[in-house]
């Protein structure tokens, strides 16, 4: 008869499941408050949550032991209120956040932020997010390209409607705004 001896404890993290785990470099799947099994030893813990400072220390992990970890996190953003005229869209980072206005969440650090409108040419603006940056924040709107469009009729005098606006009568050259019109 061989009586094998466990060589595994458990590491148990309260969280709300938003949370990812790293021991020694290699993420870890865990549900928050449950038990995990981790292999006996010494390990480097990180635990990394969006909007905080990742939470760092080391641990050691005995055979049959359950090893309970309560992190603390430092806020790592700023909720800000952002916004624009002419019923833009704004882009955060790439991603289309609102049209107009928009309040949420940046973490601290430099975030690339965009204004968007059909027939406008795109407005860019490094913002740099630290614990002193208060808002509201009112961006450069996108300004309008405009092109413009030669019209003659026969007879001339006709009326001339651009995107159901009246803008003249024949002959005329019409600015309007670069597009499909």
């Amino acid at each position: 008869n061989i009586n094998l001896k466990q060589a595994y404890g458990w590491l148990v993290i309260p969280g709300d499941g938003d949370e990812k785990l790293t021991l020694d470099g290699h993420h870890i799947p865990f549900e928050p408050n449950a038990k995990t099994e981790v292999i006996s030893g010494h390990y480097q813990v990180l635990i990394e949550k969006t909007f905080y400072k990742p939470y760092k220390t080391t641990i050691e992990v005995n055979d049959s032991t359950v090893n309970k970890l309560n992190p603390t996190f430092e806020i790592n953003y700023r909720e800000l209120d952002l916004k624009v005229y002419n019923e833009a869209e704004i882009w955060i980072d790439g991603v289309r956040v609102a049209t107009g206005d928009w309040r949420g969440k940046l973490e601290y650090g430099s975030h690339k932020v965009e204004c968007k409108k059909e027939s406008h040419r795109t407005t860019e603006r490094v913002l740099e997010v630290d614990p002193q940056t208060l808002g509201p924040i009112v961006l450069e709107s996108p300004t309008p390209i405009y092109g413009y469009l030669d019209i003659n009729s026969s007879p001339t005098g006709a009326q001339i409607f651009v995107d159901d606006k009246f803008v003249g009568n024949t002959p005329s050259s019409v600015q309007v705004l670069v597009g499909e019109r």
